[in-house]
C-alpha cells in the first residue's frame, strides 16, 4: 500500500506526520523553519515512497 504525507503548514513553522501501511495510524516527524522546506519534504516523500500529499 502507498503511504500518505500530511504538510502542517504554519505562520512560523511546518510539522509532517506520515500513515503508516495500513494508513491507520499517523506518526508525527517533524517540525522545520520555512527555510528550503520543499528540498526537505521531498527528500521524505522519496526515502518513504510518499504516493499522497495532504496539506491542511
Amino acid at each position: 500500500m502507498s503511504k500518505i504525507i500530511a504538510i502542517d503548514y504554519g505562520l512560523k513553522n511546518i510539522g509532517i506526520a506520515f500513515t503508516n501501511n495500513k494508513k491507520n495510524i499517523i506518526y508525527g516527524a517533524k517540525n522545520f523553519k520555512k527555510k528550503k522546506i520543499f528540498y526537505k519534504i521531498k527528500k521524505y516523500i522519496i526515502k518513504y515512497n510518499i504516493k499522497y500529499i495532504v496539506i491542511g
